[in-house]
């Protein structure tokens, strides 16, 4: 008797899946980016846990290739300025770019100081990371270098204040800025500075006396403190006593550079002014007012 044996043999078919490779920075926080300082050297470090699967790592930025490593690791070492804050890195796999990690660079500076003045403000813009500053401050400063007043800055824009007194405004005006970031010569501390003139029409001062005494019969000087900018050119006088007459223009009559003080800033000395001296004719019983 014949038999037919039929035999199967059991066949598979096997695919080949990648294992998933896993890459990191060295130093990166949980929000994916990496800290620097600016003018302080920083590398940046990429590694691999499968190093089998990796063909070489690369390090990139902006399309340009910084620094080629093996399978295992790339590093790049450089120090950064404050053009490289929120500059990013991609570390790749030469041969397989699905194989990819990004990181973002935050680089703190000092912040740069700028100003801008108008007739009624100052302004004063910073750009410095952290935003976080511990001072800001604005200095006025007499023409004599003495502090006439500091103010600790809520706002960026300082309101000018002087009414009725303008040139009050008058001085060296300095920001004083920080974050506690050194600049590149190891300054904490940025200023910026400028000079504010008042120009308008002259202003009598407080200084002044409102009553001058004097004598019938013997001559008298009278002198006056007046702010202004630019020097007074002509001088009227009007005699407002018994005997009263139209505005008279002087001729005889002296201007001398002052240095008048801030009345409304505890009468600091500094800002530049004028006293007028003028010498008056006989005085007569008529040019007297009663008191």
């Amino acid at each position: 008797m014949r038999c037919l044996v039929i035999v199967i043999e059991p066949y598979c078919s096997i695919g080949y899946k990648r294992p998933k490779s896993e890459l990191w920075f060295i130093n990166q926080t949980h929000l994916k980016t990496i800290v620097g300082q600016e003018g302080e050297a920083i590398e940046i470090v990429c590694s691999s846990d499968t190093e089998q699967y990796i063909t070489a790592l690369t390090l990139e930025s902006n399309g340009t290739v910084k620094a080629i490593g093996d399978n295992q690791t790339v590093s790049y070492s450089f120090i950064p300025d404050r053009t490289d804050h929120l500059t990013k890195y991609q570390c790749v796999d030469s041969n397989h770019s699905s194989i990819m990690i990004e990181v973002e660079l935050s680089i703190k500076y000092s912040p740069v100081v700028t100003c801008h003045l108008t007739n009624t403000t100052i302004k004063c813009d910073c750009d410095g990371i952290p935003e976080n500053y511990s001072v800001y401050r604005l200095d006025q400063i007499s023409r004599n270098g003495e502090l006439v007043r500091s103010v600790n800055l809520n706002t960026e824009i300082f309101t000018f204040r002087t009414d009725p007194f303008p040139y009050q405004k008058n001085g060296r005006y300095t920001c004083f800025v920080s974050n506690g970031i050194p600049d590149t010569t190891g300054k904490v501390l940025q200023t910026w500075s400028t000079n504010v003139t008042y120009e308008g029409p002259p202003v009598f001062s407080p200084e002044n006396r409102n009553v001058k005494h004097g004598e019938v019969g013997i001559s008298i000087s009278m002198s006056f403190y007046i702010y202004s900018y630019p020097a007074v050119d002509e001088v009227n006088i009007e005699k407002i006593g018994q005997k009263q007459n139209k505005f008279e223009k002087l001729t005889n009559y002296n201007t001398l550079k002052s240095t008048l003080l801030y009345t409304e800033f505890n009468n600091t000395i500094g800002i530049e002014g004028y006293e007028i001296l003028i010498e008056s004719e006989v005085l007569e019983k008529m040019t007297f007012m009663p008191i």
